[in-house]
């Protein structure tokens, strides 16, 4: 099992993927659930445009976790 962080915005009347913090995404509820579920579960990163991107997105979790005292591992 695996989980992915991904977040949504709205364009041209669509939906968007785009990056962790970027959207509308509720990462406070979603790492608390995905975090309550029985075993770890890895958080992966996908589907974005540059390494800079990803580290946004890297850093974004590391601090919404840290936030709510979530240990990485």
């Amino acid at each position: 099992m695996s989980a992915h962080a991904k977040d949504i915005v709205g364009k041209d009347g669509h939906f968007a993927e785009t990056a962790p913090g970027r959207g509308g995404m509720d990462y406070t509820a979603y790492l608390r659930n995905v975090t309550a579920l029985p075993q770890a579960v890895p958080l992966m990163l996908e589907h974005l445009s540059t390494p800079e991107a990803y580290d946004e997105a890297r850093q974004f979790m590391i601090r919404k976790a840290a936030e709510l005292q979530i240990p990485l591992g």
